[in-house]
């Protein structure tokens, strides 16, 4: 099941400015970049948090990417909740990505939000 339209970062440079400007988080077999914008006020404007998987080729073969990608859209999906309305999250898949299980996967996409969100900056 591919992640609705309003969940995901469609344009490349919308995926450019999050890992510019947003906070890298180093998730073990992933990067993971927090961006939250500010150009609105009200939290009612504002998107859900949207997502952007990148898998390069060093990652593996097409079938090897392709699973990475369906394994974090449902743990993106998992703890949508957990994450404030606008944020934009991109995640690297690294190499090394196949070797944990999709539990440990979640248990280390939470433990990266936890962080983000206690060393984000308040916003005013």
């Amino acid at each position: 099941m591919s992640l609705p339209r309003e969940l995901r970062l469609t344009r490349s440079r919308e995926i450019q400015i999050a890992r510019e400007k947003g906070t890298r988080a180093n998730g073990g077999p992933f990067l993971a970049f927090f961006w939250l914008p500010t150009e609105t006020s009200k939290e009612v404007d504002l998107p859900p948090p949207r997502l952007s998987v990148v898998t390069s080729r060093r990652v593996g073969n097409a079938v090897v990417r392709n699973r990475a990608r369906r394994i974090f859209r449902e743990i993106f999906r998992a703890h949508l909740d957990a994450l404030p309305k606008g944020t934009q999250v991109v995640i690297i898949v690294r190499r090394s990505y196949p070797k944990y299980s999709f539990q440990d996967l979640g248990e280390r996409y939470q433990k990266v939000i936890r962080w983000w969100k206690k060393n984000q900056e308040p916003t005013k």
